[in-house]
């Protein structure tokens, strides 16, 4: 026969001290995960490669010169985002079209994208993320240690 208090568990009073709350991320701390996360992504730039680009953009609006101003437009951004693009990555593919037509009330775009990642490129990456996750969680801890001590 138990009683009803036999079973309970018994919480033991926490000291001052051993209340841990999380504290919330300043902004510092914001601008130092996004550095980890663009360092990440240049090392997955480096090491990704596009087997296939495929883009099809169709300039279509009830106004024909609003359609044809789309039109040149969409040229002016692919011909100033193409050529860094080959740069960074590596394209074995590209099928890159535009048009205009002057029978669509709205402008149309298709894509497809087929990239290429070893799994031990993967592999090392999560490695990076990890190791850079974890140096900085140490100097943020490290950091709010002496925020906290008096002086």
């Amino acid at each position: 026969n138990k009683s009803p208090e036999s079973g309970d568990k018994k919480e033991k009073p926490k000291a001052a001290g051993e209340t841990r709350k999380k504290q919330p991320l300043s902004s510092g701390d914001i601008v130092s995960l996004a550095k980890l996360a663009l360092d990440l992504l240049a090392r997955l730039r480096r090491r990704l490669s596009i087997d296939l680009l495929q883009l099809r953009f169709v300039a279509g609006s009830e106004d024909p010169y609003r359609a044809v101003m789309l039109y040149g437009r969409a040229n002016a951004i692919l011909a100033s985002l193409l050529p860094p693009a080959r740069l960074a990555f590596k394209l074995r593919q590209e099928e890159i079209s535009t048009a205009v037509d002057f029978n669509r009330s709205l402008p149309m775009i298709e894509g497809r994208l087929v990239a290429t990642l070893q799994v031990w490129e993967l592999i090392y990456l999560a490695v990076c993320a990890l190791w850079a996750y974890l140096k900085w969680k140490r100097q943020r801890k490290q950091k709010l240690k002496t925020v906290r001590q008096p002086a």
